[in-house]
């Protein structure tokens, strides 16, 4: 059972297809993009834990999986202990693992460093991690998140309590929870940290930055990832980081995916972690730049197979550029991880997102597909759709996956940007994308 068939888990729904593995796809929406690759597919929402229990009875599933988004790999716990499968996580780690209270009560009780923090009722009353009734004092600027949803949504960046109060029913709208998190704002990069955790020990495989969204109230929003980090100097520092956050949440196998913010000052927050695979579509990064198939990992251990050997395959990029062949994870960190600033290879994953506008033309994607390092590409939106302004991740066009060794990178994102149409009906151009791409 997949868990959604978004652009971000077509590639699950197409691997498990070559596998020969039946598929039943769980997505809300009445035509998603994977319901042409699944078996099946069952129009309920992947947040509603007891239809899914029903549907994977119904369906007599082996094992279920859940790629590319968070609050999913909750729904994939509760199935998987009602149904006595597979699971990475237990009901418990899953829940820390998605919701923020959880989270920040981890962190706390391991020492692990993350901006100080308290919580809003939807009263208006500040509360502590305790849960007693407090006044507020976290320095501003602050940030206001929902505990339990994802893709920025009802994220915000304040200026004072008082704002932080007026987007409170917003926050709360994309929530469960009758709270919500705020936490003091750190002028920050990000990082991410990707990697395999194989009986209790983490196997970093990248480290990229995390570009976000040049807005400064709807904060966060991805839009890009940049391989290598341009902070990899500190890759020790991180990895230490994301073991101990490891064996703070008690992980055994599977994958790791964990948020670092970078002060100015070099410092390191633990932000947010999430056991699955990312969005970024490193089901097709890690593979090519680590030699190590992620996402034939995430299968196996879904259906309680051996994740210790997993085969690469070209992930559509084609030529000589792909790797092949067969590798374990080495009991201490290879070589070929976690590649530092001199390493030839480079991988940008530029998150489309346009000016708001109906769309009345897009280049083909196998145009795009043709260009140069180009080895994957995808859209969200199709013509005669109207892209909405950007409050969160639910407005990004679409993605491309790029590679290139280190003097290549920049001519073959300006060969991407150039090439890349999305026009309106008055024929403007309505894609956008930012210098720093090139840098």
């Amino acid at each position: 059972m997949g868990l959604g068939g978004s652009n971000c888990q077509l590639h699950a729904l197409k691997r498990a297809a070559e596998r020969g593995i039946g598929t039943v796809l769980i997505d809300y929406t009445e035509c998603p993009p994977g319901r042409e690759i699944a078996d099946a597919h069952l129009q309920i929402s992947t947040f509603d834990t007891e239809a899914c229990i029903r549907a994977a009875r119904e369906e007599q599933i082996d094992g279920v999986l859940a790629v590319g988004t968070d609050q999913p790999v909750l729904t994939a716990a509760r199935v998987a202990e009602a149904l006595s499968l597979p699971s990475a996580l237990s009901v418990s780690q899953a829940l820390a693992v998605t919701n923020k209270r959880r989270m920040k009560a981890v962190y706390r009780a391991h020492d692990i460093h993350t901006p100080d923090y308290l919580y809003l009722t939807r009263d208006g009353r500040f509360t502590d991690a305790e849960g007693a009734e407090c006044a507020c004092s976290l320095r501003a600027p602050l940030v206001i998140k929902p505990l339990d949803s994802q893709g920025q949504r009802g994220v915000f960046k304040v200026s004072s309590v008082e704002e932080a109060l007026r987007f409170l029913p917003e926050t709360l709208s994309f929530s469960k929870e009758d709270s919500c998190l705020v936490e003091e704002y750190i002028e920050s990069d990000e990082i991410t940290v990707s990697g395999w955790v194989r009986e209790g020990q983490l196997f970093p495989l990248t480290i990229v930055d995390r570009l976000h969204y040049p807005e400064d109230t709807h904060i966060g929003v991805c839009t890009g990832h940049r391989y290598p980090s341009v902070h990899i100097a500190q890759k020790e520092e991180m990895v230490r980081l994301s073991e101990r956050v490891t064996a703070a949440f008690a992980l055994t196998e599977g994958p790791f995916y964990f948020q670092i913010l970078r002060a100015g000052d070099g410092s390191l927050y633990a932000n947010e972690i999430a056991c699955r695979i990312g969005g970024a579509f490193e089901d097709i990064t890690i593979p090519r730049l680590t030699g190590f198939d992620i996402l034939d990992a995430a299968i196996d251990l879904a259906l309680g197979c051996d994740t210790g050997e997993c085969a690469v395959s070209d992930g559509g990029a084609g030529g000589a550029e792909a790797q092949t062949g067969a590798r374990r994870l080495e009991p201490k960190l290879s070589g070929e991880m976690c590649h530092d600033e001199n390493s030839p290879q480079r991988c940008f994953v530029p998150l489309f997102f346009c000016k708001p506008g109906t769309i009345s033309e897009i280049t083909p994607q196998e145009t795009i597909l043709a260009l140069p390092g180009v080895a994957d590409c995808g859209y969200n939106f199709k013509a005669g759709d109207t892209i909405p302004v950007m409050q969160n991740a639910t407005a990004r066009f679409g993605h491309a996956v790029v590679f290139g060794r280190k003097e290549e990178m920049a001519s073959r994102l300006r060969k991407l940007f150039d090439t890349l149409q999305v026009r309106s009906v008055a024929g403007e151009n309505l894609l956008l994308h930012d210098k720093e791409y090139y840098e």
